[in-house]
């Protein structure tokens, strides 16, 4: 019986041992190939060095030469581009001036426009006025059963007259005398003093364009009281 313990207690101190010496070889294993690990990664690193060699002094200024015309071109663009702005600023400038010198130039123009259609229909007035007096003339001296055919003539073509932006100027009896309407040729003496001053008869008609501050064309011709 004690023979039987004995043998089983050696089994399992061999056993241990065993153990113990499988570990240790484990263990020897995996430092070695850590360590052919770290070899390899430093093989590896060397060679990748020794792969790639340091530029030549050559392939160096070439890369130098290369830079150069690289910030050479950047340069000129952009010389190029700022020469285009300043190109473009002048352009709008005289753009500018050429649009304010068309729109003088119209303005010109529409005066000028403006001053000779004035001027021949103040010259196509004045030529038919005389035609208007004799009416006018005419009327003074006939009944007015004879004149009635006349004047109808007569307002026809003074209305024909005024159709082109014209208009009489007032001047009747008891009118303001205003002597840039007016053409006094005349005075006579006031009966009452507050008429000094104003129109007491109209001896010819005036025209002139229509508006305010209108051309004249012709004053009226009037008698002023005193």
């Amino acid at each position: 019986m004690k023979h039987e313990e004995q043998k089983a207690k050696n089994q399992q101190q061999k056993s241990a041992q065993n153990g113990n010496e499988e570990k240790k070889a484990s263990a020897s294993q995996n430092e070695q190939q850590t360590s052919n690990a770290e070899q390899v990664t430093k093989q590896t690193a060397e060679q990748n060095q020794q792969a790639k060699p340091e530029p030549s002094e050559e392939e160096r200024k070439q890369f130098e030469a290369f830079m150069q015309q690289i910030d050479s071109a950047m340069k000129e663009l952009d010389d190029a581009r700022k020469k285009a702005e300043s190109k473009l600023q002048e352009a709008e400038k005289r753009a500018e001036v050429y649009q304010k010198d068309l729109e003088r130039f119209k303005e010109r123009n529409k005066n000028v426009e403006t001053e000779l259609s004035e001027k021949i229909t103040s010259n196509l007035v004045k030529a038919l006025l005389p035609i208007l007096d004799n009416f006018e003339h005419a009327f003074s001296a006939m009944p007015e059963t004879e004149a009635k055919g006349i004047r109808m003539i007569y307002e026809k073509l003074q209305q024909t007259i005024l159709d082109y932006g014209i208009e009489l100027i007032p001047a009747q009896a008891g009118t303001e005398f205003n002597p840039n309407l007016h053409n006094a040729v005349m005075n006579t003496q006031a009966t009452n003093p507050a008429d000094e001053g104003k129109i007491a008869q109209e001896l010819q008609k005036g025209y002139k364009f229509v508006g305010e501050n209108g051309k004249i064309i012709r004053h009226s011709t009037v008698v002023v009281y005193a």
